[in-house]
């Protein structure tokens, strides 16, 4: 995508210098840019003319641009009514010598220079500003500097601009700088870019909204520019970070219909910027391929491969990157429709071949989805550490988490152990702690796992791991201090507790203890939630069908026991 960042000129100190082409209009025309080495600021200049010159009644006599070294040239005019005009013309002239003939001409006092404590630079500028208001041809020349300054009726005050590392204060007064030239000059040959780049500044900003505003700007007051192209694409790229996918295919689709025809060939000169060599085809590869991706989004893997197949067809990826993103998306494609062998071959094809290291850790992600959904469990859970090793937070937990899961189910209690240690190592927060515990129970390691040092969900969870493997005596441990307090346990885990319990004692104790337990819990139910009582009449029946009961069984399902 064309990058219109750029346009924020130089960073801080060419920031209002940069500017500088969208008001050269009406007359007016310039440019100022810092040239040479800095010389230190000499004392304080107090500039006061007892005569206005006569230029500052006439405006005419201003002298052509030459192509060698010219001497310093400062001409004041005022218009009637009242507003100062400054034509400033000049090769490798101090910005101090510049603002001392102004504040001579228009009878001000010239404040900054010179003063140890600001420590003020005078840099040599070239500068050719003709006809522009005296305010701009000030903040223009500063500018070029990192200074700042203000300009009343009596006082030039100039003074180090304390902000110019502060990146948010740039990026407002660079937007600000922008919007300024679109009001006063809409229809000027920069207007789009200038548009374009305040886009992108709210983008830097983070408000997303913003920058579709005015990238709607651009698209209805610039419709033959060639930069609507990239307002397309920067609106598109923008609602997909919103997961506005339908409207964003609206934004990508609009760049496919258009055509050379319904740009004007002047407005070639806008793309001037990085990339900027981009032809319509490239926006009509990059736009159809992200319409595939946000139907991938909607659910319509289906669509979207057919939309790869034909974009490979009539429009092959003229570069190794856009074959890289394509195969990335049709594995992904592949993977969302079911087509897991298929979306694998994609991905060992593209691992033959150069690749960076982010579509690598695409691919390593994809891979262990393609394994999950095979059942390929030794294969995902390696898959998902090496994931977890190249993504950071939160995706790095997610993938530590999915291959415990894999580990558990595989009895594979060192590779949990050896995953943990992992974890810890890397500082993730990754919630492995009870597959841990689970494993450390199973190698016959010592468990702590207390209201200290557990949490009640990490504890149902490990009883449940413990009744499953048949460790009565961890599933003792966790259960009955749970049960005990069953009414404090959170409602949604009070039917896994008392299941899990009736379970345990079922198995150590007999049928009897097991039905006392499900029948305190019954009555707890009944008046908290009574619509998870049929889950425990269930498991009262199963009882006693185990226990050969069949006549208090049929009773039981009722709640009768």
């Amino acid at each position: 995508m064309i990058d219109a960042r750029h346009l924020i000129v130089g960073g801080a100190i060419a920031l209002t210098g940069a500017l500088a082409p969208l008001f050269l209009l009406d007359g007016g025309t310039g440019t100022v840019h810092a040239s040479g080495p800095q010389d230190p600021a000499p004392s304080v200049a107090n500039t006061n003319a007892a005569n206005p010159p006569a230029a500052l009644d006439d405006r005419s006599g201003l002298r052509p641009v030459s192509n060698e070294p010219l001497p310093l040239v400062v001409e004041i005019v005022r218009d009637e009514d009242g507003t100062e005009y400054a034509t400033v013309v000049g090769t490798n002239v101090s910005i101090r010598s510049v603002l001392e003939r102004i504040a001579k001409s228009t009878e001000r006092l010239l404040w900054g220079f010179g003063d140890d404590e600001r420590g003020l630079t005078t840099p040599l500028v070239t500068v050719e500003l003709r006809d522009r208001p005296l305010t701009e041809v000030v903040e223009y020349m500063l500018g070029t500097a990192g200074l700042v300054g203000e300009i009343d009726a009596n006082v030039i005050n100039v003074r180090a601009d304390r902000t110019s590392e502060n990146r948010d204060t740039l990026l407002s007064r660079a937007l600000a700088g922008y919007s300024r030239a679109s009001y006063r000059f809409p229809n000027h040959e920069l207007a789009a870019a200038a548009r374009l780049a305040q886009g992108a500044i709210e983008e830097l900003r983070g408000l997303d909204q913003a920058a579709l505003s005015h990238y709607q700007l651009l698209i209805d007051a610039h419709s033959t520019s060639s930069l609507v192209l990239e307002a397309h694409m920067r609106s598109g790229a923008l609602l997909q970070g919103q997961g506005e996918w339908a409207r964003a295919i609206e934004e990508y689709r609009r760049v496919t219909e258009l055509t050379p025809a319904d740009l004007d060939e002047a407005t070639q000169a806008d793309t001037t910027m990085d990339a900027a060599e981009a032809t319509m085809e490239d926006y009509f590869r990059a736009a159809h391929l992200e319409i595939a991706r946000c139907n991938l989004e909607l659910g319509h893997a289906d669509w979207a491969i057919q939309m790869l197949n034909v974009l490979e067809r009539k429009h092959p990826a003229a570069t190794r990157q856009g074959i890289v993103d394509r195969r990335i998306l049709r594995a992904r494609c592949y993977l969302e429709d079911g087509k897991f062998i298929e979306s694998l071959k994609v991905l060992d094809e593209l691992e033959r071949g150069f690749v960076t290291h982010d579509d690598m850790v695409k691919m390593l992600g994809l891979r262990a989805r393609c394994f999950d959904a095979l059942d390929l469990r030794p294969e995902a859970a390696r898959a998902w550490v090496i994931h977890a090793h190249q993504v950071e937070e939160p995706e790095r937990s997610s993938s530590f988490e999915r291959a415990a899961e894999h580990f558990l189910v595989l009895e594979d209690y060192l590779g949990v152990l050896f995953l943990a240690e992992n974890a810890r190592t890397l500082d993730s927060p990754a919630n492995v702690r009870t597959a841990e515990r689970i494993a450390r129970a199973a190698l016959g390691l010592s468990v702590t796992m207390d209201e200290e040092n557990s949490t009640i969900d990490e504890r149902v969870a490990a009883a449940r791991a413990a009744t499953e493997r048949e460790d009565w005596s961890l599933a003792t441990q966790l259960l009955s201090p749970l049960f005990r307090e069953l009414e404090i346990v959170p409602v949604e885990l009070r039917d896994d507790v008392a299941l899990e319990w009736s379970a345990t004692l079922y198995a150590t104790s007999g049928i009897t203890q097991a039905i006392g337990a499900l029948r305190t819990a019954r009555k707890l139910f009944e008046r908290t939630q009574p619509e998870d009582m049929t889950r425990l009449d269930a498991r009262a029946g199963q009882l006693f069908e185990q226990g050969g009961r069949f006549d208090l069984a049929l009773d039981a399902y009722d709640g009768n026991y």
